[in-house]
């Protein structure tokens, strides 16, 4: 007959023995993934990758950039797994060209245009600036940065095609945004995203009505890399979940209709 010390001792390692198969379990279930991040959305995506990171256990990497290098990176064979774009084409391209499931295309955000003017108030009107020689505005390249195109179009109508100002492009919008803070420009055409993370003073910006430019659509899909990581689809998944929304629409972005994830 077993003592009550051997049953102990018995329990006690059936425990131990439970907790080593529970840990192995959760380290083989969890997993890694990398994120091509469009520049406006970098400090959000990492807000998401912290929450979504401490619920599921799974490991998230950010890289971010110009919309335009990800696209061509992912082309050439960086190994992302999923591409969080600041337009809806060049995710759309990458699963035309067979570099992305096209089945997990989704829009995740609408990008706001703000005109932010450095510590000058009240903030002169946009058109006025463009019209006065010697003013300085930053923008996001328009070839590689989808803020880059709304905010060209919209001095294309403001300046009528020929403004007297100079202009001044940074590789993204978190480049434009970096030319106006250091005073190398004065005023800059920014994600509203980035005045609300750096909490820049209200009265130094204006909010661009959507209706002024070009929509900035901004869309993610999973990368042929990323289609069989459990990480990367389950992050995925987060970004359009309503705790992943609410984070996106406190950042300052605003949200397509709500619909299972995918379009």
């Amino acid at each position: 007959m077993q003592t009550l010390a051997g049953q102990a001792t018995k329990q006690r390692g059936l425990c131990l023995l439970m907790l080593i198969i529970a840990f192995h379990s959760a380290a083989v279930q969890s997993a890694t993934a990398r994120i091509a991040v469009a520049a406006n959305f970098s400090a959000t995506a990492q807000a998401l990758a912290a929450e979504f990171s401490a619920r599921s256990g799974h490991t998230i990497e950010l890289a971010t950039g110009a919309t335009g290098l990800l696209y061509a990176q992912i082309t050439r064979g960086a190994p992302f797994d999923v591409f969080m774009a600041a337009d809806r084409s060049r995710p759309a391209r990458l699963a035309d060209e067979g570099y992305a499931d096209s089945d997990s295309l989704f829009i995740y955000a609408h990008g706001r245009l703000a005109y932010w003017v450095r510590k000058k108030y009240p903030v002169p009107p946009l058109v006025e600036l463009l019209r006065t020689e010697g003013s300085i505005i930053a923008l996001a390249n328009p070839t590689l940065a989808p803020y880059g195109v709304a905010a060209k179009a919209l001095i294309n109508v403001k300046g009528g095609h020929k403004p007297v100002s100079k202009l001044v492009f940074g590789e993204n919008v978190s480049s434009a945004f970096s030319l106006v803070a250091s005073g190398n420009a004065q005023a800059g055409l920014v994600a509203y995203a980035q005045l609300l993370q750096y909490e820049i003073a209200p009265r130094e910006y204006l909010l661009i009505p959507a209706s002024d430019h070009p929509p900035i659509v901004q869309a993610t899909i999973i990368t042929r890399h990323g289609s069989n990581n459990a990480a990367a689809r389950a992050f995925h998944r987060y970004v359009s979940s309503d705790a992943g929304r609410l984070m996106i629409e406190t950042a300052g972005y605003g949200l397509p209709p709500k619909a299972n994830g995918y379009e």
